[in-house]
């Protein structure tokens, strides 16, 4: 088994057990958690190991760049 998983016999057939993030019969497939779009197009989404990261665009923040910034907001942020 690849990426950590745990190798086990069953019925005489040998089965991988995956760490999160990975899948496959042998777990060499990293799950592409970008497929979905959670950034939207707000921002660019980075695929990491069981997870993703957002870059948001300009003028959007939040975990999923689904959070608009408003003036006073941003003024307020660039002065601390």
């Amino acid at each position: 088994c690849l990426n950590g998983g745990l190798c086990q016999i069953s019925n005489h057939t040998i089965e991988c057990v995956c760490l999160p993030g990975y899948t496959g019969l042998f777990c060499e497939i990293n799950i592409d958690e970008c497929y979905t779009r959670p950034c939207s197009s707000n921002g660019e989404c980075f695929d990491l190991i069981n997870g993703y990261k957002c870059q948001c665009k300009t003028g959007w923040y939040g975990y999923n760049c689904d959070r608009r910034q408003n003036p006073t907001h941003k003024s307020l942020i660039s002065r601390t």
